[in-house]
């Protein structure tokens, strides 16, 4: 052996014991007659122990391992396969009988005439991903009830007003002797007045009777959660965004989600403010005081006019339908807190406060 091969196999060697992927190799009849550190930590197998076995009985589950072993016979017969050199979602087992996702590649190695099978344990990944797809979808629902909570207030205040005036206009007309001819019409006129304001009454009882899931959360914990949520809508408009974050501040008993929903309005409404500008810099920043946490979302982007953003079906977007603001407004108060907005043509800040227990 030569000094540049020993050299090459060392450096070989020293890549397939450290390297993070678990590292199997068999031969063409499926025995495995190789196994790395990490190959021992990913199945639970020692070297000792899985060398000679068969691959299929080891890394395998067995209710995959007839499709695993049809896949070896028509790769022998025909020299088509279609695992090898592309990466893939499998299912992989455990010593222990733990099955797991992995992701796996396959080589061949044809002046040994054997595979090389270089596999990763993506079990964290995908319960993080689950985490992430949960999160969005409770956030995708709080949402939609608190839209449907400030939409059926909105609707029941406008609408109750022409209601009122219909009602009183019907009520003065069964009194006018004039009028006989109509009386039957203004009492049908009187009595579907009632029956639509039974409606709205009942709609405005179910919104206000919304409940919440209290329980203790740090903010500063909500606010890195929320930006994580949005860091693709962030990285996508170049916005830099500064985390200014109270490391004293501690837990509070509030509705996690609900929270979330609030950071994820203000947060995103910044990040629209400056997407198309030239500073497009956002702070998000959280404060402990005596008797409250407070949290304020600077931007580079002009002021709106002042409390009124907070309103229903106030917007400034053509797209938009003015109760995100309207939403968040309704979550802090019901925790107890206040939200504002204030600023200049330089500079918008949207803050909100929280009581301390």
């Amino acid at each position: 052996m030569t000094v540049e091969t020993a050299e090459h196999a060392l450096v070989m060697s020293h890549i397939f014991n450290m390297s993070p992927f678990a590292i199997v190799v068999i031969n063409c009849d499926g025995q495995i007659i190789e196994w790395n550190p990490q190959a021992e930590e990913t199945f639970g197998w020692t070297r000792d122990e899985a060398l000679g076995r068969m691959v299929h009985e080891t890394v395998i589950p067995e209710r995959l391992r007839n499709r695993h072993l049809n896949g070896i016979q028509n790769f022998l017969a025909t020299g088509h396969s279609r695992i090898l050199n592309k990466a893939q979602e499998v299912t992989g087992v455990r010593k222990s009988g733990e099955e797991f996702p992995a992701q796996l590649s396959v080589t061949m190695q044809e002046e040994s005439d054997c595979f090389a099978a270089f596999v990763r344990d993506v079990t964290k990944t995908k319960q993080t991903e689950q985490l992430l797809h949960e999160h969005k979808n409770n956030l995708a629902r709080v949402a939609g009830l608190n839209t449907m909570n400030e939409l059926a207030t909105g609707i029941a205040h406008e609408i109750n007003q022409p209601l009122t005036a219909i009602g009183n206009i019907a009520a003065v007309g069964m009194q006018c002797n004039d009028l006989d001819e109509s009386r039957e019409y203004f009492r049908q006129v009187e009595d579907y007045v009632m029956q639509v304001g039974k409606l709205v009454t009942s709609f405005r009882s179910l919104a206000n009777k919304m409940k919440t899931s209290r329980s203790q959360a740090n903010l500063n914990h909500l606010v890195q959660s929320v930006l994580e949520l949005l860091d693709n809508e962030i990285r996508h408009h170049d916005v830099v965004c500064q985390e200014v974050l109270d490391s004293s501040i501690g837990e509070i008993d509030v509705d996690p989600i609900q929270i979330k929903q609030v950071l994820t309005n203000l947060i995103r409404n910044a990040i629209d403010a400056v997407s198309g500008g030239n500073n497009r810099s956002i702070e998000v920043k959280t404060e402990k005081g005596t008797e409250s946490i407070r949290f304020s979302v600077k931007n580079s982007g002009t002021c709106p006019e002042g409390n009124q953003v907070f309103e229903p079906f106030y917007t400034t977007k053509s797209d938009g339908l003015g109760l995100g603001l309207s939403v968040s407004r309704t979550i802090i108060e019901d925790h107890g807190g206040q939200i504002s907005c204030d600023g200049d043509d330089r500079h918008t800040v949207f803050r909100f406060n929280l009581p301390i227990d």
